[in-house]
């Protein structure tokens, strides 16, 4: 899945580093685990990881993925 892409293009968008996303969103996420989610390719995180990164995006889950296998499907 693309899902790092997502994230990536959503910091672009919104002018917001990892940090300031984590913080905003109030994410269960380490600093260490946001910046592995947004560097690796093949990101798979858990249901419960996957749903905390939607919904601070102001997304659901299917959302999330069908963004994620558009970036997925336009390289």
């Amino acid at each position: 899945m693309g899902i790092s892409d997502v994230l990536r293009h959503y910091l672009d968008e919104n002018h917001m580093t990892q940090t300031e996303f984590r913080v905003k969103n109030n994410l269960p996420l380490s600093k260490g685990s946001l910046n592995h989610a947004i560097r690796t390719k093949n990101y798979s995180p858990r249901p419960e990881t996957l749903k905390a990164l939607a919904a601070a995006m102001d997304m659901t889950t299917d959302e999330l993925i069908a963004a994620s296998e558009t970036y997925e499907q336009a390289k």
